[in-house]
């Protein structure tokens, strides 16, 4: 079975917050429309409804965040790729700056073109 990832799991867990939210605005509204006494229905809308309000807000929040952080996992990831080149290209470098240097090739002498006299009679 394959493993899932820590941001599958972190947005799985914030669904869930969001639909508890969901839920619990549900009951709020469910308890606070069977009667139509005020004194019954303010502590339903109340804990209902406002504690899924702050389920679902705390849940998109955290969502949020997973993937922002999940963002920047990768371009650091990225950015230490980069880095690793650079290093790699560095070396190179260092090593052929501290080579000895290599003497060029001795010019080859030029081959004397014979001079073409024109005679004229």
């Amino acid at each position: 079975m394959k493993r899932s990832s820590p941001l599958a799991l972190a947005l799985w867990s914030c669904a869930a917050l969001v639909v508890a939210g969901g839920v619990a605005i549900t009951v709020g509204y469910v308890i606070a429309a069977r009667t139509l006494d005020v004194f019954d229905q303010i502590p339903a809308l109340v804990s209902g409804g406002i504690g899924g309000i702050a389920l679902v807000v705390t849940g998109c929040v955290l969502g949020y965040v997973q993937v922002g952080r999940a963002c920047a996992e990768r371009e650091r990831a990225d950015d230490d790729a980069v880095l690793l080149r650079v290093g790699t290209l560095a070396a190179l470098e260092r090593r052929r700056l501290a080579a000895p240097p290599v003497a060029a090739p001795a010019a080859r002498p030029r081959p004397r073109r014979a001079s073409a006299k024109r005679g004229g009679a």
